[in-house]
Formats: C-alpha cells, sequence, structure tokens
C-alpha cells in the first residue's frame, strides 16, 4: 500500500482527479455566468462530482492488488469509522451550501455599502461600481463552491464503492450467473 501511495501511478490517479474537477468546475462557472445568471447549480456539481468519482475509481480499480489493499483497509474499519467516512462528505457540503446561502446576503451589505459611500456614477454608467465587484466575487465564490462540492460527492461515492464494491460485485455475479443457467 506505502508504495502504491509513493507510485507514478498514484500521482497521475490524484492529478487526473484534481485536473477533471478543476476544469470542469470552470466550465460550470463560465457557463453558469453566461446562461444562468450567475448562480451555483447543484445539477453541474453532481454530474461533476460523479466524473471525478469514476475518473478515480477506474484508476484504482485498474490496479487489482491496491484496490484489494484499499478495500482491505476499509473492511478494517470500525462501523463507527465507516460511519464517518459517509458522513462527513454530506456534512462539509451542508456546510458549503449554508455559506452559499450566507454569501447570497452579501450583496445586501454591498447595496448599502454603495448608499453611503456615495460613489459617484454616470448618467450612461447604470452599473454601481460595487455591481461589479459583486459580480465577479460572485463568480469565484460559485467556482470555489464547484470545487468543494463536487470533491466531497467523489469523496462520497469513492467511499461507498469501496466499502460495498464486494456486495455489488458478488450481486452481479449471481445475475449473470443465473442468465446463463436460464
Amino acid at each position: 500500500m506505502k508504495e502504491f501511495l509513493k507510485s507514478r501511478e498514484f500521482k497521475k490517479i490524484k492529478l487526473h482527479l484534481g485536473l477533471s474537477i478543476y476544469l470542469l468546475s470552470l466550465v460550470a462557472t463560465i457557463k453558469g455566468a453566461v446562461n444562468s445568471g450567475n448562480t451555483f447549480q447543484l445539477l453541474e456539481c453532481l454530474s461533476i462530482g460523479v466524473s471525478a468519482f469514476l475518473i478515480s475509481f477506474v484508476g484504482m480499480f485498474g490496479n487489482e492488488k491496491t484496490f484489494d489493499d484499499w478495500k482491505g483497509l476499509f473492511n478494517k474499519k470500525s462501523k463507527r469509522e465507516k460511519i464517518f467516512f459517509l458522513i462527513s462528505p454530506i456534512v462539509l457540503s451542508f456546510l458549503v451550501f449554508v455559506f452559499y446561502y450566507l454569501f447570497i446576503k452579501v450583496p445586501v451589505f454591498f447595496e448599502w455599502l454603495n448608499k453611503v459611500l456615495g460613489l459617484p456614477q454616470e448618467d450612461y454608467l447604470v452599473i454601481n461600481i460595487t455591481d461589479i465587484f459583486i459580480y465577479f466575487v460572485t463568480l469565484v465564490w460559485n467556482f470555489v463552491c464547484y470545487i468543494v462540492t463536487s470533491m466531497m460527492i467523489s469523496m462520497e461515492l469513492t467511499f461507498i464503492g469501496i466499502i460495498f464494491f464486494d456486495r455489488i460485485s458478488e450481486y452481479y455475479s449471481q445475475i449473470g450467473e443465473k442468465k446463463i443457467n436460464d
């Protein structure tokens, strides 16, 4: 297991996972800014998380010995630790959504700040300076939310896949045997 964590193959899996989440989050942020009025789309985030899970899971599954080591490592964990691994990404994703809701309230503060400061505004310029700032801060915030939430979804699916892999593969092998016998 330690050899795998230091191996080139594991570094490639981490690189592919990170690049896929980063690039897909960037695309989702740009798409949201252009099409959806600069809003965070949970379905896009789910899509990114599932794609990242598939990339990392296929990378781990490609090396059977290492995958068996990962399964053994998780199967040795107590029930409490397994529950922790399954619940923690959900809790962290929930915290991201709470912070996202609070962040939506930030424009109210900036509107108040714009009135208090009495920032000059030309007649031909309809957008306040703070509105432009809010737009770009929202873009960055959406990008961060996509990355964090997608990683949490990917982690959750990876833990589920590793913990329940034997049960799922046993179920599908039974279905295959029934089809052969019929």
